[in-house]
């Protein structure tokens, strides 16, 4: 992220500026980040009171995390919200869970309040340049790939932002020296504030756009447009990155900006475009119109897919950009590793591989994963959860050109019934979906033992997770506690199998 010298003059009265401030935190949450929202407004002297629709009760796990002294420190409005406390307080500050439709947002605009998000906040505050990484896949995997490749020369790097375990606001606080990056990943709701700070990354990349979150914006050009913000305030010295490979690229490149274009691609790219793309099985760089030849990929395309490679191109010319000198071999691909719950394999046996994709919330995801794993085995594969206004039509294809029907378990949800009605549509037979996850596991190892090649089972739902669990990391969780029971029986029969194999 780009500093001016005033800027950096500034952040000691930006910063004192928020003691005292009547701040209201909206929505405390389940993933942690509401709490580390309050506790850095309440670091910085800001009076704050915090609500959520949701009880004492229902939020104890979250409540567990503040101290005594922060609890006394802090005004608790839980159970309901009312239009007082936005009437009368100088910073709202929402969480994730307040939708851009939500009425409460609407109040806290026309009441012509100081409105932010952590995103927001962090842009004004952090103090070192900043790489960021959004995207609808593979953005997690993307930010942690900049983080370990840049790790071994930029020791005190460190992947954040959209995680529970180290949440954006954490990342300002962190002392680490001049010059070292903060590389974070964004959502595109932490984006739709983003643009209120009034700067933007020094490198941008956007991994790709697909059907998504479509029960919370109006179409795709509106939920596009919040993933633009990430570029919105760079400057002639800033890049972005954008996928060549993706339909949304034209619409992305052809947006008002002042920051140079980069592309990647899994094909040679345009002359007219510097960037990453794959020739002839390598991994090659151009930049300053001039190709170079890194490190050879098909080892690594034929193990973790194209997609993944797509991933390792936006990672490698961020690390380019960001630091040139940077050299990058086939020992570090190796190295990689990547985020948890995302094609993650949890076990493997001689005739068996269990992964668990829990973090696959929409199609793509799902499709992805199968394409993939297809070519190690058989799938058996767990899906079903959540709608979020998608289509089921292309994996339904998938499912019926790669999964024969015995082989395909249903977990219920609002999502699963659309998707079982895209199977039905195209002749591809039904069974009944389970309520429990146990169920499913239980069947898919069952089914699994006829298969004559390797057997993968894959949970991958394809859906978010709202109707039976807090969110896709409780139910990657439960998944996993599942299957080190089955490791466990299994070990006990044959006295065989490792768990725990993380691979991107």
């Amino acid at each position: 992220m780009r500093r001016s010298k005033k800027n950096s003059n500034n952040d000691k009265s930006r910063a004192s500026s928020l003691a005292g401030t009547k701040t209201l935190v909206v929505i405390l949450g389940a993933h942690g980040g509401g709490v580390a929202n309050a506790k850095w407004l309440l670091k910085r002297g800001a009076a704050v009171t915090v609500t959520d629709m949701r009880s004492a009760s229902e939020l104890s796990h979250s409540l567990a995390r503040f101290t005594e002294r922060e609890r006394r420190d802090i005004r608790f409005v839980l159970g309901g919200q009312h239009e007082e406390d936005f009437r009368t307080s100088d910073l709202i500050l929402l969480g994730p869970g307040v939708q851009k439709r939500s009425s409460w947002r609407k109040i806290a605009f026309d009441l012509g309040k100081r409105v932010e998000n952590d995103a927001s906040l962090f842009f004004r505050y952090a103090k070192h340049p900043v790489i960021a990484v959004t995207g609808t896949r593979g953005k997690t995997t993307t930010t942690q790939w900049i983080t370990q490749l840049l790790a071994r020369k930029h020791h005190n790097v460190k992947a954040s932002g959209n995680t529970p375990e180290n949440p954006l606001l954490s990342e300002v606080d962190r002392s680490f020296p001049s010059g070292e990056p903060h590389v974070v990943e964004l959502s595109s709701w932490q984006l739709e504030l983003a643009p209120v700070a009034g700067r933007s990354p020094k490198i941008a990349v956007i991994t790709n756009l697909y059907r998504d979150h479509l029960n919370t914006y109006d179409g795709m050009e509106d939920y596009a447009d919040a993933k633009a913000n990430i570029f919105a305030h760079q400057t002639a010295k800033d890049s972005l990155i954008l996928n060549y490979d993706n339909r949304w690229f034209s619409y992305f490149a052809k947006k008002p900006r002042r920051s140079k274009l980069y592309a990647f691609s899994l094909t040679r790219l345009p002359r007219s475009y510097d960037g990453a793309y794959i020739d002839r099985g390598y991994l090659m760089l151009r930049l300053f119109g001039e190709d170079r030849r890194v490190v050879p990929v098909r080892a690594f395309l034929h193990e973790y897919g194209e997609h993944n490679v797509s991933n390792l191109l936006a990672a490698v010319l961020a690390v380019a950009l960001f630091d040139p000198a940077t050299r990058i071999t086939s020992s570090d691909l190796r190295a990689l590793v990547g985020p948890r719950m995302r094609e993650e394999i949890v076990f493997r046996a001689p005739r068996l591989t269990v992964v668990n994709d829990s973090t696959a919330t929409t199609p793509d995801g799902t499709i992805a994963a199968i394409e993939r794993f297809s070519k190690e085995g058989e799938i058996f594969l767990i899906c079903g959860g959540t709608d979020k206004e998608l289509s089921f039509g292309e994996l339904a294809r998938l499912v019926k050109k790669r999964v024969p029907p015995s082989s395909l378990t249903l977990l219920n949800g609002s999502a699963t019934k659309k998707l079982s009605a895209a199977l039905a549509r195209i002749g591809y037979k039904v069974s009944a979906p389970h309520e429990d996850l146990d169920v499913c596991v239980r069947e898919a190892l069952t089914q699994s033992k006829r298969s004559r090649k390797r057997a993968i089972i894959l949970f991958s739902p394809g859906a978010a997770s709202f109707e039976k669990f807090k969110h896709e990391f409780e139910r990657g969780e439960r998944f996993e506690t599942l299957v080190r029971k089955m490791q466990t029986e299994n070990e006990r029969r044959r006295g065989k199998g490792k768990a725990r194999v993380n691979a991107p």
